[in-house]
């Protein structure tokens, strides 16, 4: 009887155990995630105050490669044009507005927006120092405060290699600069110039040769290049091999275009605008240097000033572009003096 009863209790033991996992229901498999959706290319328009001739344009060009190339063709840089397509003056503005994208731009003509950002073109430091410095976020978020994100350089140089003067007549002492007619860009050049005993005019880049051929001016100042760029080459006798002024245009975007790119375009964007940066004072180098065998093959005479006439030109450089900045912005200016200029 005993026995009986322990196989009816096994039974039902086992039987409880049957139900209670007949009862349980089976989990259904976890859903397969959906893939993220692949993004869509996107094109940025791009303008500059540069005509998109060689050499010069190597830095845009070299920009909108890169980010080609890094982005595997999901972000494209678009050339839109150069002066021809909008006024050199309007570009940052452009920006402002969105009615471009990007700019390849002078800080002369940012200074419109920021009164007082020329002074970064007499800056001492290399763009690697300058990133580096607390100048660099002072910049940037007086341009963010306008709707604009400022990249970085568009026309990379080591410190003081970036201008040259051009003439018919020969210019190989201080003295020769005195009543010389004068083409020149922006206020503190005009001021310089007139420190030399020149006669300056503010003319558009893209009349220089117009008014050089007509005699409206005798001379021109301009970025090494410019020469060649703006068609000059025929109408100059003379490179005044002083060069000076520091690297002073820049990649400017409009700020909701920049926010609006995904985090790994606007990577993609910072690496190459750098990159070029770091590669584009040595090939500005390489620039100058064509230049001049272009020039001199053309017959053109390239001139030095003498030593004492070299440090003087640079004095009255230096002390002639900082001071119109510092008369529109001086505490601005006095800001970015101490750190990129301290010894100035």
């Amino acid at each position: 009887m005993k026995r009986l009863l322990f196989v009816l209790l096994g039974v039902l033991a086992v039987s409880a155990l049957v139900l209670s996992a007949c009862g349980e229901s089976t989990p259904e498999p976890a859903p397969t995630p959906a893939p993220p959706p692949a993004q869509e290319p996107i094109v940025l328009k791009m303008v500059s105050f540069k005509p998109d001739v060689p050499p010069d344009q190597i830095f845009e060009h070299g920009l909108m490669d890169k980010v080609k190339a890094k982005s595997n063709g999901l972000l494209t840089i678009e050339w839109v044009g150069g002066p021809e397509a909008l006024p050199p003056p309007d570009t940052p503005s452009a920006v402002q507005r969105g009615s471009m994208d990007i700019a390849s731009s002078l800080f002369g003509y940012i200074d419109t927006l920021v009164p007082g950002w020329e002074c970064l073109g007499n800056m001492e430091l290399s763009i690697p120092e300058f990133r580096a410095s607390p100048a660099w976020d002072i910049a940037a978020n007086l341009l963010k405060d306008k709707g604009i994100h400022f990249l970085g350089y568009s026309t990379p140089s080591y410190p003081q290699r970036m201008m040259a003067i051009y003439s018919k007549d020969k210019i190989a002492t201080l003295d020769d600069f005195k009543g010389v007619k004068f083409a020149t860009q922006g206020p503190a050049y005009v001021a310089m110039l007139t420190a030399l005993g020149a006669v300056p005019s503010i003319i558009p880049m893209p009349d220089y040769f117009t008014a050089m051929e007509r005699g409206t001016v005798d001379a021109f100042h301009v970025g090494v290049p410019g020469v060649t760029m703006w068609g000059c080459k025929d109408v100059t006798n003379y490179m005044l091999d002083e060069l000076h002024g520091d690297s002073s245009s820049a990649f400017l975007v409009n700020l909701d275009v920049w926010n609006k790119l995904p985090k790994n375009l606007q990577d993609v964007m910072t690496e190459a605008v750098i990159e070029n940066e770091n590669e584009g004072a040595e090939a500005w180098e390489g620039i100058i240097a064509g230049v001049k065998k272009e020039l001199t093959d053309a017959g053109v005479e390239i001139v030095k000033l003498s030593p004492a006439d070299s440090e003087q030109f640079h004095k009255i450089y230096m002390q002639a572009t900082w001071s119109i900045p510092e008369k529109k912005n001086p505490e601005l200016v006095a800001q970015f003096k101490a750190i990129v200029a301290p010894g100035e």
